[in-house]
């Protein structure tokens, strides 16, 4: 088996702990990190770079909005989505529900 040194975290993993892309002539070329180094680093960038990302989201999600209800009923019409989708509702229900509760009180009515 294809071994393969991270040059990283400095282990030597098989192959398939790294990603890879095929080549011009129809080969894998893997990328130097493994996939646990490249996700943490990854994770570092969002957490980073989390403001900016999300405002890159709502702007695509602005301009793009037929693409968006696609790719939100695509995802909506796989088993199990349904059900996660009504779950969140109900939660963001109850929060907004305790919320008004909360200024209503403050209000005095």
């Amino acid at each position: 088996m294809k071994t393969k040194t991270c040059p990283s975290c400095g282990s030597i993993k098989p192959v398939y702990h790294y990603y890879f892309r095929i080549g011009v002539n129809g080969n894998k070329l893997y990328f130097n990190p493994c996939k646990k180094c490249y996700n943490l680093r990854r994770m570092q960038w969002y957490k980073d770079n989390r403001d900016a990302v999300l405002i890159y989201q709502r702007k695509y999600i602005k301009d793009n909005p037929d693409k968006n209800n696609a790719n939100f009923k695509k995802w909506l019409a796989k088993e199990g989505n349904l059900a996660k989708q009504r779950e969140r509702n109900r939660a963001c229900a109850k929060k907004r529900y305790a919320r008004l509760k909360a200024e209503k009180e403050l209000n005095g009515k």
